[in-house]
């Protein structure tokens, strides 16, 4: 996976996340819920509540949980805490799946999203809110999982192509200094480049 696919899922990734929280704060916040009624199930056997929202209050009446149907059709499940603030949250439009947890101070801990694109990422944030680990795979196969610590000042990236190409590089300050890979053909090559991107050893040898 290129620099600028990891930039589009942790993108994308972060903005679900957020949009989720948003959307089930304006959702799910509002004024008390009464249902419509009841209607018969599948065979008649019994009946369900029929609405658009529910929320769960605690005995001091603060909404601590909720569920809902926005007006885009987007479903959304959330858990709060007692400060009202949206920490755990699944929601799913179309092919658009999201749950994010948040800490108390609402900064992004941890996400998975699965989209048309992006079938499965995982994200890891650190104390700040930063990612940290990531895992994905894409729609052409590919499989990838990323490691960064002080604000992308140190990156790892491991990539596995459905072609058999597999690849691992190791960045600093958004440089690459080591690169490790195998072709198609399982043939290995090891790179390793200086501060100025200058190669100062490589293998096999050229």
């Amino acid at each position: 996976m290129s620099k600028v696919q990891f930039l589009l899922v942790l993108g994308f990734a972060g903005v679900m996340s957020l949009a989720g929280s948003f959307l089930a704060v304006n959702t799910l916040m509002g004024d008390k819920v009464h249902a419509k009624g009841t209607t018969e199930v599948l065979g008649g056997a019994g009946s369900a509540v029929v609405a658009t929202k529910f929320q769960l209050q605690d005995a001091d009446g603060n909404v601590r949980g909720g569920f809902a149907v926005a007006d885009d059709g987007q479903v959304v499940f959330t858990i709060f805490d007692k400060k009202g603030n949206a920490r755990i949250t699944q929601s799913l439009k179309d092919e658009d799946a999201v749950i994010a947890v948040t800490d108390r101070k609402l900064r992004p801990r941890l996400s998975m999203t699965s989209s048309k694109d992006f079938p499965g990422c995982f994200i890891a944030y650190d104390r700040r809110g930063n990612p940290g680990a990531m895992m994905v795979t894409d729609d052409d196969g590919m499989a990838g999982i990323e490691l960064q610590a002080k604000e992308n000042k140190s990156r790892i990236q491991i990539q596995a192509q459905e072609t058999g190409t597999s690849v691992i590089q190791l960045k600093s300050n958004e440089k690459l200094r080591g690169q490790f890979m195998t072709d198609a053909d399982g043939n290995p090559q090891i790179v390793l480049a200086d501060e100025d991107q200058n190669i100062i050893w490589s293998a096999p040898k050229k």
